[in-house]
């Protein structure tokens, strides 16, 4: 995918093979939350517990905003079609340079963003969330029921703006 008019937070498409694969996780950590109030909470606690279990302290502050950003969005508009309860599941992996945090829903409909203006009190999410990761990537969940919206951080600091465009797929 590349940057758009409608999704400035995404950033444009790098070179193919600079993004991990699966075999290349080093540690992964995901679960899966009921699509409620509590949702964002737990997910936020469980990336800063994983980043300071991991040594990365200094990436918890902008990795658990992205994660309470993305799960707040995936709670509020993640349901899909006929799903009574719906869930989130929140994934952050660790590999030898990146960390992604990956958030998946039930809701096949990509995000856009939207012009926030002065007063208002929503609209700067997925801004934030562009601004605060080195590379944000969207795709369907390996079942194609949802979508799943990916964000990377170095880990080895380097200068920011990844080299690839091919999602791994971090979910198990």
């Amino acid at each position: 995918m590349t940057t758009s008019p409608d999704q400035p937070w995404l950033l444009p498409e790098p070179e193919p093979g600079a993004l991990p694969d699966r075999s290349e996780v080093e540690e992964l950590r995901s679960v899966e939350l009921r699509a409620d109030g509590a949702a964002a909470s737990a997910g936020r606690r469980l990336v800063r517990t994983e980043l300071v279990g991991w040594g990365l302290a200094d990436l918890a502050d902008d990795v658990v905003l992205v994660a309470s950003e993305l799960i707040t969005n995936a709670v509020v508009h993640g349901r899909g079609p006929g799903a009574d309860k719906g869930f989130v599941t929140v994934t952050i992996a660790r590999y030898r340079r990146l960390v992604a945090l990956c958030v998946e829903d039930q809701n096949l409909t990509f995000p856009v963003s939207r012009t926030a203006g002065a007063d208002a009190t929503g609209g700067r999410g997925l801004e934030l969330v562009g601004k605060l990761s080195d590379h944000v990537t969207l795709g369907r969940t390996e079942a194609g029921g949802g979508k799943r919206i990916t964000a990377y951080w170095r880990s080895d600091g380097t200068a920011k703006c990844l080299q690839s465009a091919t999602e791994p797929a971090l979910a198990t």
